[in-house]
């Protein structure tokens, strides 16, 4: 079984680094043009952005965050996703890069304004569930970045992908309500503990956080958030099936 959860691991990443190829490709190609004139995107560009969006999350999971910037990572790769999938559908030589990008940027700036006229009321509370998520996310590609080239065994490095998973992950809070996500300044974030989660386990990550920090381009590592403990922990309970080891139980 841990077998099976390491392949799966490795697919994961494969494929996380595929897609980021993918951004730095696409990002390449709108620099190359980013002095020429205004890109027109022809209507039937648009439509195939739509339909092979429809068809690619068809089944509401994944897509675009449309809580976050059309610019952050997350948006990145779906927009990267839609670009690849298009021009292999219709030809590299139908439509340009830079047009199958505005056109899906577009696209995500649509589903971003319908999504607000629906929601009403509630679309801050969703902003605020979108934002946890994401933080959680990037905190375990960190995690799982420093895991890889740390110094740690073999063996202590199978029982760490146990927990290398966002469900492992503890949230974060906003200290201000107007901070933004992409900022490019440090933050100071509020941290919701796990009441569950082992000392051994807190310990780990704290290494693997430091591992980061430390290796991490000087552009990176700057931008870190930092953090205070919340006096309210997390109520959040433990994953199903969390190993003995990173997990006691509530009394």
């Amino acid at each position: 079984m841990l077998y099976m959860q390491n392949k799966k691991l490795e697919a994961q990443l494969k494929k996380q680094n595929e897609e980021l190829q993918d951004i730095k490709r696409n990002m390449r190609c709108a620099a190359a043009n980013s002095g020429s004139k205004r890109v027109a995107v022809p209507r039937e560009c648009s439509q195939a952005v739509r339909e092979v969006y429809g068809k690619l999350y068809k089944d509401g999971t994944g897509g675009f965050n449309l809580s976050l910037t059309k610019t952050c990572q997350e948006n990145e790769l779906v927009v990267s996703t839609i670009v690849r999938e298009v021009r292999s559908l219709h030809g590299r030589e139908k439509w340009t890069c830079d047009q199958v990008r505005k056109a899906a940027k577009t696209y995500f700036s649509s589903l971003r304004d319908r999504k607000r006229r629906v929601d009403g009321g509630t679309y801050e509370r969703h902003a605020k569930a979108a934002k946890k998520r994401s933080r959680k996310f990037r905190k375990l590609q960190r995690r799982q970045s420093a895991m890889r080239n740390s110094d740690l065994s073999e063996d202590m490095k199978r029982q760490l992908n146990e927990v290398m998973t966002i469900d492992f992950m503890s949230s974060e809070e906003s200290m201000s309500e107007d901070e933004e996500e992409g900022a490019s300044r440090n933050k100071t974030r509020r941290l919701l503990k796990l009441p569950w989660e082992r000392s051994k386990l807190t310990s780990l990550k704290h290494k693997l956080d430091s591992q980061f920090a430390k290796t991490a381009p000087p552009v990176v590592s700057r931008l870190l958030p930092e953090f205070v403990i919340s006096n309210v922990p997390s109520s959040r309970p433990p994953p199903a099936s969390a190993p003995s080891w990173a997990v006691r139980p509530l009394n």
